[in-house]
């Protein structure tokens, strides 16, 4: 069997486009997941003791740990601040565990 640069090339579009398939199958099946076993918290059978709580923890190197940004403002601080203020009943912890070097 001989191989020509037709048919790599048809088997790379071929995985790539299978690839592709699989993410979105994936991000929908997750968006669905979310959905329904992760109820809105605006739901009136939860009072602020019964909210969902969360521990968010960040661990790599001097990237995760903010490599040039002042103190605290590091990608890491900067998303849980962010989900912190986009989900405002939720009990969210975040943690930076990042070491640089």
């Amino acid at each position: 069997m001989r191989i020509n640069k037709y048919s790599i090339l048809k088997i790379s579009c071929a995985l790539f486009f299978f690839l592709i398939v699989v993410e979105v199958s994936l991000r929908i099946a997750g968006f669905f997941y979310l959905k329904y076993h992760f109820p809105e918290i605006e739901d009136e059978r939860y009072s602020a003791e019964d909210s969902p709580s969360f521990r968010i923890v960040f661990i790599g190197d001097s990237w995760t740990a903010g490599a040039d940004a002042d103190k605290g403002e590091g990608y890491a601080n900067a998303l849980i601040k962010i989900i912190k203020h986009s989900y405002p009943r939720y009990k969210i912890q975040g943690y930076n565990y990042a070491y640089p070097g």
